[in-house]
C-alpha cells in the first residue's frame, strides 16, 4: 500500500525514488506491505539515501545580539520525535524546508526544567524554588515545589506568569548526518501476548529506525525575555548544560541516546570561527551588492546618455544651423572648450572653424560669454597664448559685417 494518490507515484516513482524532500519520504510517502519488516528497513534506508543526496546546506544561522549561545557535541545517537511519521517508532523531527534534524524548544526547555527541579530537591529551600520559576514561569508543573511557592505567597497573591527565557530550537552546528540504527526485540511472541513467559527459543526481530549519528555538533541558543537578567540567564545555561550531559534529550536516553558532551573552551572556539565566517560573507555579499548597484548605475547613465543622445540627434535636426550652433554652445561646451575655439578664431585654411561656428561665438561674447570677452578685448599679447589682440579685432570685424553693431 502506497501512502500516496497515483498521480503522485505517477510523479515520484512506485518506490517515490524521485523524491528529493527527505522529511516528506519520512513522514509522508511511504511504502507499507504486508511483509512489514522488510518494508520497514527498505523505507528507512531509503529515507536515509534521500537525506544524503539531497541535503547539502547546514542549519540557517540564527544571530540575536543577546542570545547567549554555546555548541555541544553528541556523544550518543540521537532520536528526536520517534513516535511521529507514518511507520511506528521510525520518525525524526527534521526541518520541513531545509531537512535538517532540530531538537524542539519545548524538548530543550522540558529537559532543562527537569535538570532544574533534580537540583531543588537537594535542598527544596523557597530561594531555590523562586529561582527555577523566574527561569521556566509559574507554575512549573512540579506539584512540590509550587506549593512551597503557593504557600509562601499565599493563594490570593498567586499569578501565573510566564518564563523569563526563551529556548530556542537546537540545530547542526555543522552538516548533520543521518543513520540507521536497531533495536531488537528478543521475545517478540511473550510481548504481543502469545506466551506466558519468555524463552530464548523465539526468533529476535530487528527493528531499524533512523537517528541523528553520534559526534553531530548541535548549536543551543537561549534568549532573554522581559524582565530577565545576567543571573537568570546563567542558570538556564547552567540547567541546560547539566540536563544535555547527564539526562540526555530525545528518546531512549535510559539506553544512552540523546546524550551531549560539553567543553566550554571548545564552544567558544567554535563560536569564534563561525562568527569570523559569517563576518567574512557578510562582507562578500556588501561587495558582490555594491558592485551589482554600481553595474546597474552604470547601466542606467548609459541608457540615459543613450536616450539623451537620441533625444539630442533628433532636435538637432529641426534647428537652424545658427540655433544649432547656439545649442551646441551653450549645452555642450565647458569654459575651457570655448577658450580653445576663441582662440582659433583668426585661424584660416584646414582645420578653421566654419562661419556659423564664428557667428554663434560672436553672439555668446556678447551675452552669455561676455566675461570672457572683456577679458580678451583689450588683453596684451603673451608668449605661449593666443593672439588675443588680433582675435578680438577678428571678433569686432566679424560681428560689424555680420550684425551691424559694436561689440559690448
Amino acid at each position: 500500500m502506497r501512502t500516496a494518490t497515483d498521480a503522485i507515484a505517477n510523479l515520484l516513482g512506485d518506490k517515490f525514488e524521485k523524491c528529493e524532500s527527505p522529511s516528506l519520504r519520512l513522514e509522508k510517502f511511504v511504502n507499507v506491505t504486508k511483509n512489514a519488516q522488510d518494508e520497514r528497513k527498505n523505507e528507512i534506508d531509503a529515507f536515509v539515501n534521500c537525506h544524503h543526496k539531497f541535503v547539502k546546506k547546514n542549519a540557517p544561522t540564527f544571530r540575536h545580539p543577546l542570545a547567549k549561545e554555546f555548541i555541544a557535541m553528541l556523544g550518543g545517537n540521537l532520536i528526536v520525535n520517534q513516535s511521529g511519521g507514518v511507520l511506528e517508532n521510525a520518525g525524526l523531527c527534521l526541518d520541513s524546508i531545509r531537512n535538517y534534524p532540530y531538537i524542539p524548544g519545548s524538548a530543550v526547555k522540558g529537559v532543562a526544567s527537569h535538570a532544574a527541579w533534580a537540583e531543588w530537591e537537594e535542598d527544596k529551600s523557597l530561594e531555590k524554588a523562586l529561582q527555577v520559576a523566574r527561569v521556566f514561569g509559574f507554575p512549573t508543573n512540579h506539584k512540590d515545589l509550587d506549593r512551597l511557592i503557593l504557600n509562601s505567597i499565599g493563594q490570593k497573591n498567586a499569578q501565573g506568569c510566564s518564563g523569563a527565557v526563551c529556548f530556542m530550537a537546537a540545530v547542526p552546528f555543522e552538516n548533520a548526518a543521518i543513520s540507521v540504527d536497531i533495536a531488537t526485540s528478543h521475545h517478540p511472541e511473550y510481548y504481543q501476548g502469545g506466551r506466558n513467559k519468555a524463552f530464548d527459543d523465539e526468533n529476535p526481530i530487528p527493528l531499524p529506525f533512523p537517528v541523528v549519528k553520534a559526534g553531530t555538533k548541535f548549536i543551543f541558543r537561549l534568549l532573554p525575555l522581559k524582565n530577565c537578567n545576567d543571573t537568570i540567564m546563567a542558570d538556564a545555561q547552567k540547567w541546560l548544560i547539566q540536563a544535555m550531559t547527564v539526562l540526555g534529550l530525545g528518546a531512549k536516553t535510559a539506553a544512552g541516546y540523546g546524550w551531549f558532551e560539553y567543553d566550554e573552551a571548545e564552544s567558544q572556539k567554535l563560536l569564534k570561527i563561525e562568527k569570523e565566517k559569517a563576518e567574512q560573507k557578510r562582507l562578500a555579499e556588501e561587495k558582490l551588492e555594491r558592485e551589482r548597484l554600481a553595474r546597474e548605475k552604470a547601466k542606467q547613465e548609459e541608457m540615459e546618455r543613450a536616450k539623451a543622445k537620441k533625444e539630442y540627434e533628433e532636435k538637432i535636426k529641426t534647428m537652424s544651423p545658427e540655433e544649432k550652433w547656439d545649442y551646441i554652445i551653450a549645452n555642450e561646451w565647458d569654459e575651457n572648450k570655448f577658450r580653445n575655439r576663441l582662440g582659433m578664431f583668426w585661424q584660416t585654411g584646414k582645420g578653421a572653424l566654419d562661419e556659423e561656428e564664428k557667428k554663434a561665438i560672436v553672439r555668446a561674447l556678447k551675452v552669455s560669454k561676455k566675461a570672457v570677452w572683456d577679458e580678451i578685448k583689450n588683453a596684451k599679447q603673451k608668449k605661449g597664448e593666443p593672439p588675443w589682440p588680433r582675435i578680438a579685432d577678428e571678433v569686432r570685424k566679424l560681428n560689424k559685417t555680420t550684425y551691424g553693431d559694436k561689440m559690448p
